[in-house]
């Protein structure tokens, strides 16, 4: 058995991945609404992102005083968590705005993505 198979990280994707997205929740195939997006929802690898970190924390906080937050559920919104980096079970929703904030991957690109990163790269994102 492969080494990798047997790590936490494995069990941790597979255990997510059993997660079941269903369309009455807002979760649907893109182009589908009445389909399900299913399970399997985060593909072959998952690499989660160190955010918020102390600078997202103070933006926030400034942001926040400035009322450029937005109230969810009568309070503000949280300054974020669990964002990643994974693949998908859409492919056909790749560039589309279809997340809660994660960065989408085609499933064969995110394979290949292993190969460049290790533990703690640093992730910058940027917006136009």
């Amino acid at each position: 058995m492969d080494a990798g198979k047997e790590s936490e990280s494995y069990r941790k994707i597979l255990n997510m991945n059993k997660v079941f997205f269903s369309k009455s929740k807002g979760y649907h195939k893109y182009g589908y609404p009445d389909e399900d997006l299913g399970d399997n929802a985060y593909g072959p690898r998952y690499y989660g992102i160190n955010y918020p970190d102390e600078t997202d924390i103070r933006n926030y906080g400034k942001a926040l005083e400035k009322g450029e937050i937005p109230i969810v559920n009568g309070k503000p919104a949280g300054p974020g968590y669990g964002i990643a980096i994974h693949g998908n079970n859409d492919e056909d929703s790749i560039g589309h705005l279809c997340s809660s904030g994660c960065i989408r991957m085609y499933n064969r690109d995110i394979i290949d993505l292993e190969k460049y990163i290790m533990l703690s790269t640093p992730v910058l994102i940027f917006h136009k």
